[in-house]
């Protein structure tokens, strides 16, 4: 688990100069036209709003959320934000820092690994990288690809069964 340090280094990223609590950026990946999500962790701020291109198959749900919530509780809430997305059908969510944002294809790259700190998927269990060295592995990297991977597979053979 991540100790009291690693949160704080992460919170300091995560927490926008002049602002008083850190801002998670959760994204939720699922088929055009399901019905919407509703926003986890409701404890403070959260915005709204959805990414869509006409050349995906998919519509991207996105949450930025400022919870009240002590260093220690971010770890936990972090992962039941991922698990509750996925409950909710989203069968690709993630975390990702503030970044410019193409595809789902561009979290398999180096830089989309790097600026991923939790997956989710229908075949990967709710993981966090909070540190920067777990964020730069390559298991990590391998984690985000299968998860991608799946996630495109069923977008797939969903598509070839309509």
């Amino acid at each position: 688990m991540t100790d009291r340090a690693e949160i704080d280094r992460f919170l300091r990223i995560v927490t926008s100069e002049g602002k008083s609590e850190p801002e998670f950026h959760l994204y939720a990946a699922r088929r055009k036209g399901e019905p919407d999500l509703v926003a986890p962790l409701p404890a403070g701020n959260a915005r709204t709003y959805v990414l869509s291109d006409e050349t995906w198959p998919y519509q991207v749900a996105v949450f930025e959320l400022s919870p009240h919530l002590a260093p220690t509780e971010v770890p936990g809430a972090l992962l039941r934000a991922l698990e509750d997305l996925m409950s909710q059908g989203a069968p690709l969510v993630w975390l990702m820092f503030d970044a410019v944002f193409d595809g789902v294809n561009s979290l398999t790259t180096d830089w989309g690994a790097q600026s991923t700190y939790g997956v989710a998927g229908a075949a990967t269990a709710p993981t966090l990288a909070l540190t920067e060295d777990g964020r730069r592995s390559a298991g990590w990297k391998e984690t985000i690809r299968q998860t991608v991977e799946h996630f495109e597979q069923s977008l797939l053979r969903s598509r070839l069964s309509d």
